[in-house]
């Protein structure tokens, strides 16, 4: 459940949902989401990046973060449902607000390679 890729510079929003294999939940999630082509949604699996999601202190699944470049527009838990996720979609592009966290940060740019 891991991917590759770099966050490009167009502007456009990014999904990084950060889950298990071993969860349940998140598989069925991940199917959920897989009918939504509109959105770039990368999935990040923590046995592959199990310091890195430590440090940005992931308690629970699925933790999704919402970027836009390299803002942080949304980090936090979700309903794992595919109304949930896009109700989040559209306040965060009406009302972004953008967080600061710099280990976060530190994690996108390794998952991404950059």
């Amino acid at each position: 459940m891991t991917f590759s890729g770099k966050i490009e510079e167009s502007g456009a929003i990014k999904i990084l949902v950060v889950c298990a294999d071993w969860c349940s939940v998140c598989r069925d999630y991940r199917a959920t989401l897989s009918d939504l082509p509109e959105f770039d949604i990368k999935w990040i699996d923590i046995n592959d990046f199990e310091s890195l999601t430590e440090e940005i202190e992931i308690e629970t699944f699925p933790t999704v973060i919402i970027v836009n470049k390299m803002d942080v527009l949304f980090f936090g838990p979700v309903e794992p449902n595919k109304n949930s996720l896009t109700s989040l979609l559209s306040a965060v592009k009406t009302t972004p607000s953008k967080t600061t966290h710099p280990e976060l940060a530190f994690a996108i740019k390794t998952w991404f390679g950059k």
